[in-house]
């Protein structure tokens, strides 16, 4: 796990240092990983497309052996393998990415001891030295995002913290006045100072992202061949709304 992702951290770190955005650098980060999976998705795409090439060829064999499922399998494999297709082909080549974007986020959720590349111990070291400087509820780093609180906590007293616990780089989490470390409410509205730019832009960003990602799905099934878009249909609508969630579950 370390081989992928202390070279992805080490990147994403040399990013934040080189444009003093943390969101400039997680944008800069994501294009980095698109283009490395860019291969992977198009495998995939290509064998959707071969696969839609069969389905005439296909539907001639389940009107010919009509009846007789087993000898159609048989006639189907073998057009399979004629074709040098593998029905399994497109979702495996779309499949692979995951694992590593999984490990990758894992830089994102753990800005301390992944981006940073420091140890565990050290998250001990940054809270109590907090409590020291008078930080009063200091973040509990075991949570899930807790390393995001508690980097965020420590940011202000960055140059302090980097004697105690050197290579500690404080990280700015803003972007155009919203704080990337914070979740999103969908109830913003019943909180304290609901029409604040804060709450409203956190709460907007899983929306527009729920809304790029209907619109990506549109334009997918616009390209794709008819076997494939019927397919696809009820993809339409689950990958956006699975986008809101994930928007609204994590920072």
């Amino acid at each position: 796990m370390s081989v992928i992702i202390k070279p992805f951290a080490w990147m994403l770190l040399q990013f934040y240092e080189l444009t003093g955005s943390y969101a400039l650098a997680l944008i800069l980060f994501s294009l980095v990983i698109k283009t490395v999976l860019f291969p992977f998705f198009m495998k995939g795409k290509k064998g959707m497309m071969r696969m839609s090439r069969l389905q005439p060829m296909m539907k001639e064999l389940e009107k010919k052996y009509e009846g007789n499922r087993q000898k159609y399998a048989i006639e189907v494999q073998k057009l399979y393998k004629a074709e040098g297709v593998s029905p399994m082909s497109g979702c495996l080549w779309n499949l692979i990415p995951f694992p590593f974007l999984i490990l990758l986020y894992t830089i994102i959720r753990k800005p301390i001891t992944q981006m940073m590349g420091l140890s565990s111990e050290s998250l001990g070291t940054i809270a109590n030295a907090l409590t020291s400087f008078g930080v009063t509820e200091v973040a509990d780093y075991s949570t899930s995002y807790g390393e995001m609180a508690l980097a965020q906590q420590a940011t202000p007293f960055a140059d302090r913290l980097a004697t105690l616990v050197p290579g500690f780089v404080g990280i700015d989490f803003s972007m155009f006045g919203l704080n990337l470390a914070s979740n999103p409410s969908f109830l913003f509205f019943l909180g304290d100072d609901p029409w604040h730019w804060a709450n409203i832009g956190l709460f907007l960003i899983p929306i527009i992202s729920g809304a790029f990602a209907l619109l990506q799905m549109i334009i997918s099934q616009k390209l794709n061949p008819p076997a494939v878009e019927q397919n696809n249909k009820m993809m339409l609508f689950m990958m956006p709304l699975i986008s809101i969630w994930i928007g609204y579950a994590m920072p």
